[in-house]
């Protein structure tokens, strides 16, 4: 993809923040070409969706310096990319970024060191004046960094360049969707934040069903990004005597376990009349989860009864917070669950008569495209399910959640998946209640000027961000321009200098 193309499907979204985004990374990538040699500067390829945004951005940089009259006419095939290979990385990480060099012309070297000592040795080999990584702010150790960032003390002096520093989890996506780049498989099972193999799960909050996950760019609130990484856990050293001590890692809980878990208790619980479980039957449940769940680590009776009673312990706490006035919808992946569970998974009509199961709602990515699906998410309200049959009852969506961004593109957004449908009332029941029908049509008046308000308070921040954007375009501007004419103020005056000693020395020899 070279620049014009990579314009020209960011342009044809039609969103005016992704446009900012690319356009300031992009002059962050022209900066560093016309600060440092292509020699000097070092790409830094993880496989991971952040570098991969990086990747096709200095693809596009270094195609507009070769197309530029630069006597190098093949720059794009000189990108210098190194990538530091773990041995705990996973399989696909692995496999998508060493395939990566057979689809773009990139100069790549496998280092198998730690980053620092892989450094090192990089520039004891060939100096390196800059490293451009995929570093955005919420990431470990990103507090106080800049586009342009020196390196630590200790470390050999080059300069650390974050081109999409100030993107967000939602601004990767929209730029690999609308650009139709390639990334790693791991994506489209739920992952969204990847890590190593021990300390990475799926995103809970993208479960569709069992052993099951949405693609990661179903997402919507990004502040769960990293709520498939956990924490490594170290049990008991074995093989004491005559080895080196070895420790196991255990990767907790992950989501496919832990919904088999509510499945089988709940089948426990009903048959003996919702009674406490005894020890025999926490162990006849571990047994049984170990069977029907094999990604799940095999866990103990008294573990299986710790995780149920911790889990009813946070779903006390989250109804208490979401029945608090003013409270919105909790976010816990789990509370739908744990809320049928709890209260039973079916709920009765107001007349006593016929019962309806609540229905989740739930994503599939193997029967449709990414592009049908982006625009089934991000651009068309879901539909209503229809009710079961013998059902009075019409169902409704307990919560939908809207985002107002500045161009208004992604702004009706599907629920996350782990939401359920309510049931209410017919409407017909409620007609003849006066006071309901009042009630009614003073909402029904209120909300086409609240609209209204909210519209016109949405197009004024939109054209606030984008006058604040090109201010800070022309700022950074002025200041290259500014940094160029010192430059060559200093290149002029050193010349003069060097004019004037010549000419001196050239007359006391006379």
């Amino acid at each position: 993809m070279n620049e014009m193309e990579m314009w020209r499907a960011v342009e044809e979204t039609g969103d005016k923040r992704l446009q900012a985004r690319v356009k300031n990374a992009y002059s962050v990538i022209e900066r560093t070409l016309a600060l440092y040699k292509t020699d000097e500067i070092v790409f830094g390829f993880s496989g991971g969706k952040d570098s991969t945004v990086v990747l096709h951005l200095l693809r596009a940089g270094y195609a507009a310096l070769a197309s530029g009259g630069d006597d190098n006419s093949n720059l794009q095939s000189h990108i210098r990319t190194v990538y530091f290979k773990h041995p705990d990385a996973f399989p696909e990480i692995d496999a998508f970024t060493l395939e990566t060099p057979s689809l773009y012309p990139l100069d790549m070297e496998v280092v198998r060191l730690e980053f620092k000592a892989g450094i090192d040795a990089l520039h004891k080999e060939k100096p390196i004046r800059a490293i451009v990584l995929g570093t955005r702010m919420g990431d470990p150790n990103t507090v106080g960094l800049g586009e342009f960032a020196p390196s630590s003390p200790g470390w050999p002096p080059f300069m650390r360049v974050n081109p999409i520093l100030d993107w967000t989890y939602r601004d990767v996506w929209a730029f690999i969707l609308a650009c139709k780049l390639p990334y790693c498989r791991l994506y489209d099972q739920g992952y969204t934040s990847i890590g190593k193999l021990h300390d990475t799960l799926p995103n809970p909050a993208l479960f569709a069903s069992k052993d099951k996950f949405k693609p990661a760019y179903l997402m919507l609130d990004e502040r769960l990004e990293r709520a498939g990484r956990v924490k490594v856990i170290s049990l008991e050293e074995r093989e004491r005597e005559g080895f080196k001590d070895k420790v196991e890692l255990d990767r907790v809980w992950c989501s496919a376990g832990v919904s088999c878990l509510l499945d089988l208790y709940e089948d426990r619980w009903v048959q003996l009349g919702r009674g406490n479980l005894r020890t025999n039957h926490w162990v006849e449940i571990a047994e049984e989860l170990t069977k029907q769940c094999p990604r799940q680590l095999p866990r103990t009776g008294p573990q299986c009864k710790n995780k149920i009673e911790k889990m009813k312990k946070s779903f006390r706490t989250e109804r208490a917070e979401e029945e608090k006035p003013g409270a919105r919808h909790s976010k816990w992946p789990w509370y739908s669950r744990m809320e049928q569970l709890l209260t039973g998974v079916v709920k009765q009509d107001e007349k006593g008569g016929s019962l309806c199961h609540i229905p989740a709602v739930h994503c599939s990515s193997s029967s449709l495209d990414k592009e049908t699906l982006l625009h089934d998410a991000w651009r068309c309200p879901s539909p209503l399910p229809q009710p079961m049959q013998g059902c009075s009852q019409s169902p409704t969506r307990v919560s939908v959640h809207k985002v107002e961004d500045e161009n208004g593109s992604f702004s009706t957004l599907p629920p996350t998946g782990l939401e359920t449908w309510g049931t209410r009332p017919h409407e017909d029941n409620l007609v003849d209640n006066p006071l309901i029908s009042k009630k009614k049509r003073s909402y029904e008046q209120a909300s086409p000027s609240l609209a209204e308000a909210i519209q016109s308070l949405g197009e004024g921040l939109v054209k606030i961000e984008c006058m604040r954007a090109e201010m800070e375009l022309k700022s950074r501007e002025i200041f290259l321009q500014s940094q160029i004419q010192l430059a060559s103020l200093f290149a002029k005056s050193s010349e003069e200098k060097k004019r004037k000693t010549t000419k001196h020395a050239n007359t006391s020899n006379n």
